[in-house]
C-alpha cells in the first residue's frame, strides 16, 4: 500500500447482528473481530485485548491494533454486546504499508533515568509502539510519568529512532476497612451559596479561606460511613475513599479519637470531611443503581483534598488513579461539584480505561463530570444547580460553567470543555424529563461503551444502545428528540421524531410473526400504498410500493433494536409505526 493509500483512521459506530453469544470467550470475540478487519488492514495487524468489563446491559472488550506485534496506540476497537443481543462496534482501524515503516534505535532502559532526572524519583511506564502521525505509522515510546513529588502527571511521546520529544500531554483530568464505623462531619451540602440560596459574593466570599460566623449556619451535620477504627484513632480511610497526604505539600491527613470530625472551613481537615463524605455518598448511589464495578479497583481510591497544592485546579489521573484538589482561590474541595466532577473522571476511566483520546472525545469525559456535579447538586438541593461549581466558580477566580448551555452542536469553539458543556445540558434536560433513576442508569450504562477519538453523535448513538439495552429502547424517541433539538443528530435521524403517532391508528394495525419473521400491515385495502422502514440511526433499510393489506418479511440480518415503519396511502401519510425486533 502506497502513501496515497494510508488514511487517518476515526472513531466509527456499527450496530450489527451478533455472531456470537454474549458470553464468548474473548479469544473467540477476538477471532472474529480479525476475521472482519483483516482485508482492511492489510498484513501484520491483529488484535490486543486491552479490557473486557460486564454491565447491567451488556459486555465491553476493548481492543487495541497490533502492528508486527507492536501496539498501535490509539487504534482498535470497542466490541460492545448488549443483553438483547446486538454488538455496537467503536472502529479506529488503521489501514497499513506492509513491511513496517521506521526502526527503533533508542535504547528503552535509559529512558526512565532521563525522566527522572528532569522530575525527580516516580514511577516512569515506557511502551514501545507504533503511532500514527500526518497518516504514516511511527516507532514511538510512550512514557507514562508519575513523579513522586510533583501534583502533575505527564504522558510523553518519545521518536522511537531519534528519541526526540514530540508531544507531552498532562495526565491529569482537571476538574476493606478493619472495622464497621461511623462518624460525623460538618459539611458543605453541596456548599455554602447553594445553601443560603445566593450567589457568590457579599458577605458569601473566600477572604482567603477566613472562617466566618456566616457559615456555620450553613453546614450540615452528617454521618460517615465505614471508617477505619485503628487503636482508638479513627480514620477517614473507608470502602471506597482513602484520605492521604499524596504530593507535594505535606499536609497531615484529619484523624479523630471520637468518630467526630467537627472542623471550620479555615482547618485544612474541613476539606478532608467533605472529600471523603461526598466520594462514599456518591458511590453508595451508583452501586444502588445496579453499577457494582465502577471502581477502578477494589482499593478505594485515594485522595489527596491538598494534592495540587496552591493551584486553583483538581484532577483525575489516570494510571496511579489519585484524586488531587487546589487550594487557589477557593478550596476546591470546600465544593461537592468539584469533588464529585472529578470523581466522574474516575468513574469513567473504570468503566472505559485508557480511552480518553483525542479532543471531542475528552469533551464528552467533560461533560461526564459535569453531568455528575450538575446533577448531584440538584438532587442535593435544587437553587442554582445549573451553574457548575457555584462556590469554587462564578467569581472574581474563575467564570465557572454551566448544565444549561444553548450551544448547538457542533461547536464554534472546539474547546473539549464546550463539547462538554453540550453534552451534560443535553443530558440533564432528559434527566429533568425522564426522571433521574432511568437517565442516571442510561449515563452509566453508556460510559461502558466509549472509546478513542469519539464524537458527540457516536456517544448519543450508545446512549440509545443503552436504552435498548436496559429498558427496551421505550425511550429511544425521547433521546432522539433531545439530540436533534441540540443538532447533535441531524438529517435522517431526526424525521424519525416528527409528530407522527406512535402507535396505530383505528385504520391501520400491525402484527410481527417473531417464528415466521414476518410484519403484517392491516386495514382499508389500499392500490398505491408506499412502505418504509427505517432503522433508529436513520438508515432507510427497506422501501416498497404494493397494496394494502401486506405482509413484509424481515432479513435475518437485521439486528435487534427499535425500527419505524412509515405508511403513506394514496400519496397521503397514513400512520408511522415503531416497533421492536427482539
Amino acid at each position: 500500500m502506497g502513501i496515497a493509500g494510508l488514511v487517518q483512521a476515526q472513531s466509527t459506530h456499527k450496530r450489527l447482528a451478533s455472531p456470537l453469544n454474549m458470553d464468548a470467550p474473548a479469544t473467540e470475540v477476538q477471532a472474529w473481530l480479525e476475521a472482519r478487519y483483516a482485508a482492511q488492514w492489510g498484513a501484520g495487524s491483529a488484535l490486543l485485548l486491552e479490557s473486557d468489563i460486564p454491565s447491567p446491559g451488556g459486555r465491553h472488550l476493548t481492543f487495541t491494533q497490533t502492528f508486527e506485534g507492536w501496539p498501535l496506540f490509539d487504534r482498535g476497537v470497542k466490541a460492545n454486546f448488549f443483553s438483547h443481543g446486538s454488538v455496537s462496534l467503536m472502529e479506529s482501524i488503521q489501514p497499513l504499508p506492509y513491511p513496517p515503516m521506521g526502526v527503533f534505535q533508542v535504547n528503552e532502559n535509559d529512558i526512565p533515568a532521563r525522566f527522572m532526572e528532569e522530575m525527580g524519583p516516580g514511577t516512569y511506564e515506557v511502551k514501545a509502539g507504533f503511532r500514527v502521525m500526518e497518516g504514516l505509522p511511527s516507532p514511538v515510546y510512550r512514557v507514562d510519568c508519575h513523579p513522586d513529588y510533583q501534583s502533575i502527571h505527564y504522558r510523553v511521546w518519545l521518536d522511537g529512532a531519534t528519541g526526540r520529544e514530540t508531544e507531552r500531554e498532562v495526565l491529569n483530568l482537571f476538574r476493606q476497612p478493619m472495622t464497621d464505623t461511623s462518624g460525623r462531619a460538618m459539611i458543605f451540602l453541596p456548599d455554602p451559596c447553594t445553601k443560603a440560596q445566593v450567589s457568590y459574593g457579599d458577605l458569601f466570599v473566600d477572604n482567603d479561606d477566613a472562617d466566618d460566623a456566616i457559615f456555620h449556619q450553613l453546614v450540615d451535620t452528617l454521618r460517615l460511613r465505614d471508617l477505619t477504627l485503628d487503636n482508638g484513632v479513627y480514620r477517614l480511610t473507608g470502602l471506597y475513599v482513602d484520605i492521604q497526604d499524596l504530593a507535594p505539600r505535606a499536609v497531615p491527613v484529619a484523624t479523630s479519637t471520637d468518630g467526630d470530625f467537627f472542623f471550620t472551613r479555615d482547618s485544612a481537615w474541613f476539606e478532608d470531611a467533605m472529600v471523603y463524605y461526598h466520594i462514599d455518598t456518591f458511590q453508595r448511589y451508583v452501586q444502588s443503581l445496579g453499577f457494582l464495578n465502577l471502581r477502578n479497583s477494589n482499593d478505594p481510591l485515594q485522595a489527596d483534598p491538598h494534592g495540587m497544592n496552591l493551584s486553583d485546579n483538581s484532577s483525575f489521573v489516570p494510571g496511579v488513579r489519585h484524586l488531587l484538589f487546589g487550594e487557589g482561590g477557593v478550596d476546591d474541595a470546600e465544593d461537592a461539584d468539584v469533588i464529585v466532577h472529578e470523581y466522574g473522571h474516575a468513574l469513567s476511566d473504570a468503566a472505559s480505561p485508557a480511552t480518553n483520546s483525542g479532543r471531542e472525545r475528552r469533551g464528552i469525559d467533560e461533560g461526564i463530570g459535569d453531568y455528575i456535579a450538575a446533577s448531584y447538586s440538584f438532587d442535593s438541593r435544587e437553587f442554582g444547580w445549573f451553574n457548575l461549581f457555584n462556590w469554587d466558580g462564578h467569581n472574581e477566580y474563575w467564570a465557572g460553567r454551566v448544565a444549561v448551555s444553548s450551544e448547538q452542536y457542533p461547536p464554534s469553539n472546539t474547546s473539549m470543555y464546550t463539547y462538554g458543556e453540550i453534552w451534560s445540558s443535553t443530558l440533564m434536560q432528559l434527566r429533568i424529563s425522564l426522571g433521574a433513576s432511568v437517565m442516571d442508569r442510561l449515563f452509566f450504562e453508556e460510559m461502558y461503551s466509549n472509546y478513542v477519538n469519539m464524537t458527540l453523535p457516536d456517544a448519543a448513538l450508545l446512549m440509545i444502545d443503552a436504552d435498548s439495552a436496559l429498558f427496551g429502547g421505550v425511550h429511544t424517541q425521547s433521546l432522539q428528540s433531545a439530540f436533534c433539538q441540540r443538532q447533535i443528530f441531524v438529517g435522517a435521524n431526526c424525521n424519525l421524531v416528527a409528530n407522527d403517532p406512535l402507535q396505530p391508528n383505528d385504520s391501520y394495525t400491525w402484527s410481527l410473526d417473531h417464528d415466521k419473521g414476518m410484519l403484517l400491515i392491516t386495514g382499508p385495502p389500499a392500490q398505491h400504498a408506499r412502505m418504509e422502514i427505517i432503522a433508529m440511526d436513520g438508515r432507510q433499510l427497506w422501501t416498497q410500493t404494493g397494496v394494502v393489506p401486506h405482509e413484509i418479511f424481515i432479513p435475518t440480518n437485521w439486528p435487534s433494536g427499535i425500527y419505524l415503519l412509515r405508511l403513506q396511502v394514496e400519496g397521503e401519510a397514513a400512520v408511522s409505526l415503531k416497533w421492536r425486533l427482539p
